[in-house]
C-alpha cells in the first residue's frame, strides 16, 4: 500500500511551480482508487426536476422575447 500523504500540504509546498507535474503525480497516485456510487432519489425528484426545467425554459423564452424591448444602455452592458 502506498504511503499516505497530505494533499493540501503537498500543494502548498509545491506552489504554482511545476503544477503540471504535481497534477500528474497526484492523478497517478489516485488512479488505482475505485469506488461504487449509489444514487437514490426521492419519489418526486424526477417530477421536481422536470418542473424546474420547464420553468427555466419558460424564463429563457421570456428573456429572449423581452430583450429587444430593453433600453439601449442595458443592452450595451450586456446585463440581460
Amino acid at each position: 500500500m502506498a504511503a499516505p500523504f497530505n494533499l493540501v500540504a503537498q500543494l502548498q509546498i509545491q506552489g504554482p511551480n511545476n503544477l503540471g507535474a504535481v497534477v500528474r503525480r497526484i492523478q497517478s497516485a489516485l488512479s488505482s482508487i475505485s469506488a461504487n456510487v449509489s444514487i437514490t432519489m426521492g419519489r418526486n425528484t424526477v417530477t421536481n426536476l422536470t418542473n424546474v426545467n420547464t420553468q427555466l425554459v419558460q424564463m429563457s423564452t421570456n428573456l429572449a422575447t423581452s430583450q429587444p424591448m430593453l433600453p439601449g444602455p442595458l443592452l450595451l452592458f450586456n446585463l440581460w
